[in-house]
C-alpha cells in the first residue's frame, strides 16, 4: 500500500504470514564435490515426526533430510547433505515433505557451488610389494568426490585394474582399501584413482614399486591412518 504524509511518501508490504518461508540457511555455499551439511531453518513448515518426511530438490537431484533437529509450530530445523555439482554458481532447491506432490507447502534456497580444492594423497599405508600381489593397501585421499563403495571407483596399478573398499569417504577425506594385482616384472608404478561417474578428469596418482622376493609378513601403517 501507498500513504501519503506532508511531503512524504512510503511504502510497506504485506505479506502472507500463513505459508511457509526460509529463514535461514547456514552455511550458504559449498564445494562442487558435494557433501557440505547445511542447517536450515524453516516457519511455518508443516510439523514433522522424522527426517525421513523431508526432501530436498533442484532440477537434477532429489535427497533425503540428513536429520531433523526439531519442529513444531514455530519453526522447524531440519539438516541436509548437499549432493555433488558438475558446475559452479547457484543452484535452487526445494523443501517438501512426503506426499506433497503438488509443492503447495515447499521452500525453495539458493545454493552456491565453489571450485573444488584439487585432489591428493594424503596417506599410503606401503609404498612397495611383490611382484606376486596379494598386498593390501589404504589410501587416503584429501578432497576427493563422494563415493558410497568401490563400484563407483576405478582402481589401477599401471595398466593392471583392481577392486577397491571404500573404508570412508566425505567432502573432505576419502579412504580406501585395496590388494594389490599380480604383474609381470618389477618396477614403479603409478596408482591412479578415480571416480567412475566423474571420468579422468577428477584422478589422482601416487606411485608404487613393486619388487621381486617373498610378500612381507607385515606392514606398518603410516601414523594416522588406520
Amino acid at each position: 500500500s501507498k500513504g501519503e504524509g506532508a511531503g512524504s511518501v512510503f511504502y510497506f508490504t504485506y505479506f502472507d504470514d500463513s505459508k511457509p518461508v526460509l529463514e535461514s540457511i547456514v552455511p550458504s555455499s559449498g564445494s562442487v564435490l558435494g557433501g557440505t551439511l547445511i542447517k536450515l531453518t524453516l516457519i511455518n513448515f508443516p510439523i514433522v515426526a522424522s527426517a525421513s518426511e523431508i526432501f530436498a530438490a533442484s532440477v537434477s537431484d532429489v535427497v533425503g533430510a540428513k536429520a531433523l533437529i526439531s519442529s513444531d509450530s514455530e519453526a522447524t530445523v531440519v539438516v541436509f547433505e548437499v549432493p555433488p555439482h558438475s558446475d559452479v554458481g547457484m543452484v535452487r532447491f526445494s523443501v517438501y515433505i512426503a506426499g506433497d506432490t503438488e509443492l503447495a507447502t515447499a521452500v525453495s534456497f539458493d545454493f552456491r557451488y565453489t571450485a573444488a580444492p584439487p585432489a591428493a594423497v594424503s596417506a599410503l599405508s606401503l609404498s612397495r610389494g611383490p611382484v606376486a600381489g596379494g598386498t593390501q593397501l589404504q589410501i587416503a585421499i584429501d578432497n576427493f568426490p563422494v563415493v558410497a563403495s568401490g563400484s563407483d571407483l576405478s582402481v589401477s596399478f599401471g595398466s593392471f585394474g583392481a577392486s577397491a573398499q571404500v573404508l570412508s569417504s566425505n567432502s573432505l577425506f576419502t579412504e580406501i582399501s585395496v590388494a594389490t594385482p599380480r604383474v609381470a616384472s618389477a618396477g614403479v608404478v603409478p596408482i591412479t584413482v578415480y571416480p567412475l561417474r566423474l571420468g579422468t578428469t577428477s584422478a589422482v596418482q601416487v606411485p608404487f614399486t613393486y619388487y621381486t622376493g617373498p610378500a612381507l609378513d607385515y606392514a606398518v601403517p603410516v601414523e594416522g591412518l588406520l
